[in-house]
């Protein structure tokens, strides 16, 4: 898994004059946004440093005032800006119920319509998660089809949600919660893969993600086995993380694969049998 900005600093966008164009709506329009606005920036801005997209930043509004002079030519910057726009703005949307202001309204669907535009010109998408005490904020991830099938058909929601942070740009690094969310993802992963029916389709899938998870110390209370295999990856271990999010992606991929297979077969006895 290659690094978030390795790909995005090369797509052709200008970040100085996408940052210009929102700061231009956002103080333009700032006095339309009235207490319940703020209110809502000063509740998130009590859990701010408890964010990975914190930063450097002691609040949000810092951010904002400063995101010219931080963001210019920096990608990272802006990507972590965008997200707390984003939240900020579905947020009050749903907290205080601002479609009724029409200047408000106007404003935010001009930015949004701003950031998506960007994204999409950077192949990113945004997805939320569920953090305590502040509710949906928003992620901004590289587009990925597999894991949106994924999200769509798993009705787990907190797995979905360490699916869609692991892959946030914030985590490029942080090998430290890369593995803290592998060993959430642990207990999912195998159930599936101790599945007789499923294994018997995927043998090698499941005991090679199995193996993973073992040996490179990534469940509760399981001892490694393979202490070379351990030891040899560790110069390296962020490779070998993102292999096993791959694996596991794959993995949880094969019960909607199995839902699929059932129907074709359903289908394809019921041509034979003469019923369609």
């Amino acid at each position: 898994m290659s690094h978030f900005y390795e790909e995005i600093m090369n797509k052709e966008l200008n970040v100085d004059f996408e940052i210009n164009k929102i700061e231009y709506i956002w103080y333009k329009e700032n006095k339309t946004f009235n207490y319940g606005f703020h209110s809502y920036v000063d509740d998130l801005d009590k859990n701010f440093r408890n964010l990975n997209i914190a930063c450097n930043y002691l609040s949000i509004r810092e951010m904002i005032s400063d995101s010219i002079k931080l963001i210019k030519s920096k990608n990272d910057k802006f990507i972590y800006y965008c997200e707390i726009l984003l939240s900020i703005f579905y947020q009050t949307i749903k907290k205080y119920n601002y479609l009724s202001n029409l200047n408000f309204e106007q404003s935010s669907n001009d930015i949004l319509k701003i950031i998506n535009y960007d994204l999409d010109k950077m192949n990113l998408g945004q997805k939320s998660i569920e953090i305590d005490k502040m509710g949906k904020i928003v992620i901004i991830i590289p587009k990925d089809e597999l894991l949106d099938q994924i999200l769509k058909d798993n009705k787990d929601i907190n797995v979905n949600d360490y699916l869609i942070e692991y892959k946030s740009s914030h985590n490029d690094g942080n090998v430290k919660r890369k593995e803290e969310l592998l060993r959430l993802l642990s207990n999912h992963i195998e159930g599936i893969t101790k599945d007789k029916n499923l294994k018997v389709v995927y043998k090698r899938l499941y005991e090679n993600t199995d193996f993973l998870y073992n040996n490179l110390d990534l469940r509760h209370n399981v001892e490694v086995k393979d202490r070379r295999f351990y030891e040899k990856t560790l110069n390296n271990r962020e490779k070998w993380l993102d292999m096993t999010y791959r694996q596991s992606l794959l993995v949880i991929a094969t019960r909607t694969e199995q839902k699929d297979s059932a129907l074709i077969s359903k289908l394809k006895n019921e041509v034979e049998e003469g019923k369609w």
